[in-house]
């Protein structure tokens, strides 16, 4: 929390309560939604660029699962790194109709919500395009560059301006749409091909009943048969059982 506030003057009391008080309680609103972890692990993701030294680096999440070895020069070519787009076709080959359009309505809104954060239009040649979420290559000069323009932009240091607006960010919409706004993202990263860092038709995302093949673990075998990308997604908290799944990965990645 001293590190939200160090921007902040000391004498300007009044203030500072007012934003402890305020941050209280969207912590309170996450809690109670279950979702305060999810909030913390972006800022996290964001903060990491002060103490990173190299060009670029990975953020994953505790549901990310790696399924083959890949190196440096897989995922950062002649300097720029992989970025995973999606498209509403890739909801509605994989979830049942109804569910494909509130999948991509909730993801495009949070881009939607992004130019507000930042105050500037996407520029048209991007327009639909959603990124994927997790792994996510982050440009560590990309990342400074942002939580530079928040600061200048609107004078509060970055963690505080992104505390104070919540429920309103998730960190990928932010930092790529930052990028696509000030020409940078061309300069920085290569669309991927299909499927290249991670693959979404084998990840489990969603409860079952949302896909229309049914999710199941136990033939891992089979499952990973035709896995593309170096890692799945697999949230077993919506219920789905997991069986021995990661002791037959973990033999798996021993095998390559």
């Amino acid at each position: 929390m001293s590190n939200v506030l160090k921007s902040s003057k000391i004498s300007n009391l009044y203030q500072n309560l007012k934003f402890l008080y305020r941050y209280k309680k969207r912590l309170k609103k996450a809690k109670a939604k279950g979702r305060i972890g999810w909030h913390k692990q972006q800022l996290v993701k964001l903060a990491a660029h002060d103490l990173i030294r190299s060009t670029h680096y990975m953020t994953l999440d505790a549901d990310v699962v790696c399924i083959r070895k890949f190196s440096l020069k897989d995922v950062i070519l002649q300097g720029k790194a992989l970025a995973q787009a999606e498209q509403i076709g890739d909801y509605v080959d994989l979830y049942h109709p109804f569910y494909a359009a509130v999948e991509y309505q909730v993801k495009a809104n949070r881009y939607f919500l992004a130019f507000k954060m930042l105050q500037f239009d996407r520029p048209a040649e991007y327009k639909y395009r959603i990124y994927s979420e997790t792994p996510v290559i982050m440009n560590t000069k990309g990342v400074s560059m942002m939580t530079q323009y928040i600061e200048n932009k609107f004078e509060l240091g970055w963690r505080k301006y992104l505390l104070e607006n919540f429920d309103l960010w998730i960190e990928p919409a932010l930092y790529f749409l930052f990028l696509e706004g000030t020409d940078l993202f061309d300069q920085m990263y290569l669309v991927t091909p299909e499927k290249k860092l991670w693959d979404l038709s084998k990840s489990l995302w969603l409860r079952e009943y949302y896909y229309r093949e049914k999710r199941a673990l136990d033939n891992i075998d089979e499952y990973l048969n035709d896995v593309k990308g170096y890692f799945i997604v697999l949230q077993t908290g919506w219920g789905v059982r997991s069986g021995i799944f990661f002791e037959k990965i973990a033999q798996k990645i021993k095998e390559l």
